[in-house]
C-alpha cells in the first residue's frame, strides 16, 4: 500500500472517473472535481473508507508536473543536524534526563517536594557551562 498525503491537484480514479482535489471546505469536507467540470464533496473519513475499500485508488499518471504526491519520509533523527547542534542536543540530554529521574521519584503530594525540585533544578542549571554560541 503507498502512502500518499491530500495535497491539492491530487488525482484519484473513482468509478472509472478521475477526480481532482480542489480544495479543502470548511465544514470539513474535500471538494474534488472531475474532468467534466463536475463537483463531488466527501469527507475525508469517507475517502480514506472508499480507499480502503479499494473503491478509489491514487492515479499513477499524475498530470500536475508529471510526480506522484507520495511520502515516504522518516522523522529526522539527531544524525540529520550539524555537528555543533547535535553535540549540545546530547550535552543537554544528560541535564534533562537527571531533572526527569529527579521529578519522577518524587511525588508531587509529598512535603517539601517543591523545596527538594528548586534544589536540583538550582544544581542541575549550576553545572551547565556558558556558552556564548548556540
Amino acid at each position: 500500500m503507498e502512502t500518499f498525503s491530500l495535497k491539492l491537484k491530487l488525482v484519484v480514479i473513482f468509478n472509472g472517473a478521475k477526480l481532482t482535489l480542489v480544495k479543502r471546505l470548511k465544514n470539513r469536507q474535500l471538494l474534488w472535481v472531475d474532468e467534466l467540470g463536475e463537483p463531488a464533496q466527501m469527507t475525508e473519513a469517507e475517502f480514506y473508507k472508499l480507499y480502503d475499500t479499494r473503491a478509489l485508488f491514487v492515479d499513477e499518471e499524475q498530470p500536475y508536473l508529471g510526480v506522484i504526491p507520495i511520502v515516504r519520509n522518516a522523522a529526522p533523527d539527531i544524525t540529520c543536524f550539524p555537528e555543533k547542534h547535535s553535540a549540545a542536543a546530547y550535552r543537554r540530554r544528560s541535564y534533562l534526563t537527571r531533572l526527569i529521574d529527579c521529578i519522577s521519584h518524587k511525588l508531587l503530594n509529598r512535603p517539601g517536594f517543591f523545596r527538594h525540585l528548586a534544589n536540583s533544578l538550582r544544581n542541575v542549571f549550576q553545572t551547565l557551562p556558558v556558552t556564548a554560541d548556540c
